[in-house]
């Protein structure tokens, strides 16, 4: 497993993500993990989104995509380094400009 320094610029607003440390097998698995942790395969049940690839919910919004970049082209992938044995795919940290 993998650690990945993921940003964007596309999106400068508020309430955005701008970067994030995940743990991925791929640069291309990587850029698929959107910061608030929720990507396809992990986001809340139940939940309908525009693009279901970028999707966030706060518990008490409705959901939407604008906390990241829609275009997964857009988001910059850059290895940082090994991560340790026990270390789950998804996001360690993230970073996100609140409003």
């Amino acid at each position: 497993m993998n650690l990945y320094l993921i940003s964007q610029t596309e999106n400068n607003d508020y309430d955005a993500f701008d970067r994030a440390v995940v743990a991925a097998e791929s640069a291309q698995e990587a850029a698929l993990i959107h910061p608030a942790g929720y990507g396809d395969e992990v986001r809340p049940p139940n939940k309908k989104c525009v693009d279901d690839m970028w999707c966030y919910c706060y518990p008490r919004h409705n959901c939407f995509n604008n906390s990241w970049v829609t275009d997964v082209s857009k988001v910059d992938v850059e290895f940082i380094g090994l991560a340790r044995d026990d270390i789950n795919p998804g996001v360690i940290v993230a970073s996100f400009r609140a409003g």
